[in-house]
């Protein structure tokens, strides 16, 4: 994926993290493909949508992609993570 199209879909909010790089997946296009799964899996068991079916047919729809980013460094922030 080239830099710019990677500067439209990641806004500048990421400005406190060092990125070493980037990887963009393929579109999902088809409901229950490994990038409708992806964008499942990283919902947190609260957000899970009741209908799974529903909600890889509107990522479909909506052209989703998976962005990840590998870090270096992030600066000036704090998590509470339960797992």
């Amino acid at each position: 994926m080239n830099e710019s199209l990677l500067r439209e879909l990641v806004p500048t909010v990421i400005g406190v993290l060092v990125r070493r790089g980037a990887e963009v997946s393929e579109i999902t296009t088809r409901p229950g493909d490994e990038v409708g799964r992806e964008l499942l899996g990283t919902l947190s068991r609260a957000a899970k949508p009741e209908d799974e079916d529903a909600f890889l047919e509107q990522m479909v729809a909506e052209r989703r992609v998976v962005i990840r980013l590998t870090v270096d460094r992030l600066y000036g922030t704090a998590f509470d993570i339960e797992g």
